[in-house]
């Protein structure tokens, strides 16, 4: 059993969400802190905690809590229910996040993704996955280069489509092909790079200078 921790600005809707986490998923232990009563010292963090999901609010600085708690080897989320801007997603890259969560709970969704994030892998919400993958390219900055003998030309354009967060009709509309052989490609990009879905082969792209975004 895991314990994951929750830390809010008081937000009922966070309060909401770990009721139900709670009822519905009892193989885990959700606990619910206040941002000020633990940077504040009047309450504390258990001590076994696993994973600490920070709600992300422009109004209450992170900071502290990540370097309160960086050394302690919790693995650390963000979860938000409104827009985030660029300079966000950078101080979150560099602080290491290991999960992005956004908006509405999805039981399934979350309960895959927190196993995903104690098993040491990262998950990002689709929300997310443009933003960081542009702010990556961003950082990076370096042309692209590509092995002549991994991809078909065909499957190095759907890839690139991929990368700048096209969904299949756009790609499909933007090569004059069908949704269907874009669902053929994608699973071929899949099993030739060796990853596990879309948006790991497009990480490897990214990593790779493959593609341009």
């Amino acid at each position: 059993m895991s314990n994951i921790a929750f830390i809010h600005d008081n937000s009922l809707y966070m309060k909401g969400i770990v009721h139900i986490l709670n009822e519905e998923i009892p193989k885990h232990t959700f606990h619910l802190y206040n941002y000020k009563e633990v940077l504040s010292g009047e309450t504390r963090i258990h001590y076994y905690t696993d994973l600490l999901i920070l709600e992300l609010n422009t109004q209450t600085s992170q900071d502290e809590i990540y370097e309160k708690y960086q050394n302690r080897n919790i693995k650390m989320a963000v979860w938000t229910f409104s827009e985030v801007h660029r300079e966000q997603i950078a101080d979150l890259m560099k602080k290491g996040i290991d999960g992005y969560f956004y908006g509405d709970l999805d039981l399934n969704q979350f309960q895959s993704a927190i196993l995903d994030i104690l098993k040491g892998n990262k998950y990002i919400h689709t929300y997310f996955s443009s933003m960081i993958l542009h702010e990556y390219a961003r950082i990076t900055n370096q042309s692209v280069t590509r092995p002549s003998d991994l991809l078909t030309n065909r499957e190095w354009e759907v890839l690139e489509g991929l990368s700048k967060g096209w969904q299949n009709e756009e790609i499909a509309n933007q090569y004059s092909i069908s949704d269907k052989t874009v669902k053929n490609h994608v699973s071929s990009i899949i099993k030739k790079l060796k990853v596990k879905n879309r948006m790991h082969a497009v990480l490897a792209a990214i990593r790779n200078n493959w593609v341009s975004v």
